[in-house]
């Protein structure tokens, strides 16, 4: 960093750098505000979806999908499956 100071030609690099760093506070808040959203949608899911899947597996709807039994048999599972969508 003290050598972006003293050389003269890279004021604009010194001037990005700064606006990174203060947006990144922000930016962090903004990940874990979209984790917490997350988790408390998976852990819904876990409550209310893996019960009708089980029933549906009972059935024999998911015979040929492995994971789609287990897709939300977890808050972990489920916050996955809600990623990959």
């Amino acid at each position: 960093l003290r050598v972006v100071r003293r050389i003269p030609f890279l004021k604009e690099l010194r001037k990005l750098m700064m606006m990174f760093a203060s947006c990144l506070k922000t930016l962090l808040w903004s990940f874990l505000f979209c984790f917490v959203v997350m988790t408390v949608w998976s852990m819904l899911g876990v409550e209310f979806i893996h019960p009708l899947i089980q029933a549906m597996d009972e059935d024999g709807m998911w015979d040929h999908c492995d994971e789609c039994k287990r897709a939300f048999s977890t808050v972990m599972r489920s916050n996955l499956t809600l990623f990959k969508t």
